[in-house]
């Protein structure tokens, strides 16, 4: 059951990665929320930080940089762990 949850987050993930690579940074941004959120739910902390750093790359496209750097911040604090 959690390999099919972790693949609804890796499906849900890459379409964010179609659109970010479409241009289309806040639609990905969407994506990328919800495979974070199904990745911290069934804590694959891999994935969580693939997650992060994926957020934190399309707020930088939009010069939102303050998220960017919030998400960039968690990325590396999990780096760390």
């Amino acid at each position: 059951k959690t390999e099919d949850i972790e693949g609804i987050a890796g499906i849900t993930s890459n379409l964010g990665s179609i659109l970010y690579e479409s241009k289309k940074y806040s639609e990905s941004i969407t994506y990328f929320k919800k495979a974070l959120k199904i990745r911290q739910e069934i804590k694959n902390m891999e994935g969580v930080q693939e997650s992060y750093l994926t957020l934190s790359n399309s707020y930088r496209q939009l010069n939102d940089y303050k998220n960017a750097y919030d998400y960039l911040s968690k990325y590396h604090k999990l780096w760390d762990t």
